[in-house]
């Protein structure tokens, strides 16, 4: 089966490698990209939790976990993806807490571009509407029959989303080892 990856962080590769000519571009870019995760991550944290030394610890683990590191070593659209994913919830819980408009709109700019990087914007969707959830709580007392309305088309829409992309959940199932 074809590698099924959307294609902006190998475009992004092959424009890196247009502008510096050399292999080595496969091997500084992850490591930039992984670079940036982390620094994202550790104003995503102090975003949370309001407070700069968990935040830093909290980054210390993200940074030199086994699994971070390994991945952001390879030439792998995860890189970027995991990138835009810590963004895009660090420009959410911004827009959450401050109200401020401004964030839901970069917030629509970037989405796009992580749909065309990798698929786990899909994840982001769902943990942002759980994010959501609790805000929305004021408003579901008041509107409980619209809420819940809102809540059966964004499960709804969920649910269309993962087959309409090849049939994500059954092939990961169908490739669990059968014992």
């Amino acid at each position: 089966k074809a590698y099924s990856y959307p294609p902006m962080f190998h475009i992004i590769g092959a424009l890196c490698y247009k502008l510096f000519p050399s292999d080595y571009v496969f091997f500084i870019l992850p490591a930039i990209i992984g670079t940036l995760t982390v620094l994202v991550y550790y104003y995503f944290a102090k975003e949370v939790v309001s407070n700069e030394k968990v935040a830093l610890l909290s980054t210390l683990f993200f940074a030199f976990a086994p699994n971070f590191i390994y991945r952001s070593s390879l030439y792998i659209p995860e890189n970027l993806g995991l990138l835009l994913f810590t963004l895009s919830m660090f420009i959410f819980t911004k827009f959450l807490k401050s109200k401020n408009w401004k964030y839901l709109g970069l917030l629509i700019i970037l989405l796009p571009l992580y749909m065309v990087t990798h698929r786990g914007w899909i994840m982001f969707v769902v943990a942002g509407f759980f994010m959501l959830l609790p805000y929305l709580y004021e408003y579901t007392k008041k509107y409980t029959k619209y809420m819940l309305i809102l809540i059966g088309v964004f499960l709804f829409a969920v649910l269309i989303l993962f087959f309409v992309d090849g049939g994500m959940i059954s092939e990961a199932i169908s490739r669990i080892p059968k014992s």
